[in-house]
């Protein structure tokens, strides 16, 4: 594998297809609701940061060329928001009725075929500004095919954990399970892949398009990658900060984000 550069071979991917039930009734996408009165370091800066904004600004510091924005057809405002180009990005848009965030990072396989892709999540907020510089260091320093940013939590039952071997290789990834052993310390919350696993994705999903295949439960992108692991692909681990980070997606943790980013200024 050869070493990643700030170029335009890395794609980002920004899933926005939710539908935001734990929300209630807003007067806009989730991702789309003011985080902070803090600057973004994007530019033009607005006076209000919304959180997608966040996510946008990490791609963006990474020098990638490319983000593909997906989401519900009925949420037209991320578009008429953010535009086409956020300085030297360019944002592309693919609209779906998504059952799962995997379908979403698949309906950009246009434009991540034979790239290499950053994968965060518009509606959590990182601690660290950045994250995937990060990442992109360690996959020089020892490339993979899935590379998780891991960070801290306070919620374990509620989100996927990893476990990590002596040198950082991932040999499990459980799925929201209420009790684990002390080895699962970490959390994913970002992740770097290699085309290798964007095929392998996209194959998972036609593959259960093709055949029909009802799920028992929805289909989570850790389950792919575990997936993935068990067909031989290596899948490493970089712990980014042992800080927790902040997911907006109900009421309650949308208020405490805002009140600890605004403690934090």
């Amino acid at each position: 594998m050869s070493q990643l550069a700030k170029s335009d071979s890395i794609v980002g991917v920004f899933p926005a297809a939710g539908k935001a039930t734990r929300m209630g009734q807003l007067p806009c996408s989730k991702e789309l609701l003011p985080i902070t009165n803090h600057p973004s370091t994007l530019s033009p800066t607005p006076p209000v940061t919304v959180v997608g904004q966040l996510l946008l600004a990490q791609y963006a510091a990474t020098g990638c060329s490319r983000t593909c924005i997906v989401t519900a057809p009925e949420k037209k405002d991320i578009q008429a928001y953010f535009g086409e180009q956020i300085g030297n990005m360019t944002l592309a848009y693919s609209y779906l009725d998504s059952p799962s965030t995997a379908h979403s990072i698949d309906a950009c396989y246009a434009q991540t075929k034979n790239k290499y892709v950053l994968l965060g999540f518009p509606d959590i907020v990182l601690p660290v500004n950045n994250a995937f510089n990060v990442l992109i260091s360690a996959w020089n320093d020892q490339p993979c095919d899935v590379l998780l940013g891991l960070f801290g939590t306070n919620h374990p039952s509620a989100v996927d954990m990893v476990r990590l071997d002596k040198t950082g290789n991932v040999t499990d990834i459980a799925i929201k399970q209420p009790q684990l052993p002390d080895s699962y310390i970490y959390t994913w919350s970002i992740a770097l892949w290699s085309p290798k696993f964007t095929e392998y994705l996209h194959a998972q999903l036609l593959e259960l398009y093709t055949h029909s295949a009802s799920m028992d439960k929805e289909l989570f992108v850790g389950d792919i990658i575990t997936a993935a692991m068990d067909a031989g692909m290596s899948t490493r681990g970089v712990v980014v900060s042992t800080q927790p980070s902040l997911d907006i997606g109900t009421p309650r943790t949308y208020f405490a984000t805002i009140s600890e980013m605004s403690s934090d200024q």
